[in-house]
Formats: structure tokens, sequence, C-alpha cells
């Protein structure tokens, strides 16, 4: 073995381990990329529907707003309607309570000591 054996075996030595590194370093490098590659996939779907999100909103939130003045005069109407009912039933009440009372005021004017009698 001469001196340029000793070279030429470093230098051969070298070059293997440099091609074995390349070897291992080439996968990791294209599960690297291949890893980029879903993160951006996936940035790009959550993007898309947050954006989709984001206009449903916008279109629900028009709807109410457009909605909101029928809802408002369909509630007045109604309660309008009850209120009517209640103070007509009210008066009724009302009127049926008078009567009865006075029925009873002139049953006990005429015979004050009797007031079993139902009017």
């Amino acid at each position: 073995m001469g001196p340029h054996s000793k070279i030429t075996m470093k230098i051969r030595f070298l070059l293997g381990a440099l091609i074995a590194a390349g070897f291992v370093a080439a996968p990791l490098h294209a599960q690297e990329k291949k890893d980029t590659t879903v993160k951006q996939k996936t940035e790009k779907v959550a993007h898309n529907v947050g954006a989709t999100v984001k206009k449903a909103g916008s279109g629900t939130k028009a709807e109410v707003k457009r909605d909101a003045p029928k809802v408002d005069t369909a509630a007045r109407k109604t309660g309008g309607g009850v209120k009517h009912g209640v103070e007509k039933a009210a008066s009724a009440t009302k009127n049926a309570a008078k009567a009865t009372g006075k029925k009873i005021k002139s049953i006990v004017k005429k015979d004050p000591k009797d007031t079993t009698k139902t009017p």
C-alpha cells in the first residue's frame, strides 16, 4: 500500500459517507415537503370553512334585519287583539258584578232582615 492508496481510501470512505447521508436525508426532506403541503392544504380548508361561515352569518343577519319589522308589526297586532279581548272580558266581568251587586242591594233594601235570599 502506497501513500496514494491511503488518500484514495479516505476519499472513497468520505464519498461513501456522503452518499449514505444523501440517502438518509432525501426521504427526510421529502417528508418535510409533504408535511408542509398537508399543512398548507389544512390551512386552506380552514380558511374556506371560515369564509363560508362568515357568509352564512352575514346572510342570516341580513334576513333577521329584513324580517324584524314584519315580526314587530305582527306582534303589535296580536298584542292589540289580546289586549282588546282582555279588556272586553274584564268589562263583561265588571258589568256582571255590578248587576249582581244591584240585585243584592235591591233585595236588602226591600227586606233588610232577610239576607238569605239570593238574586
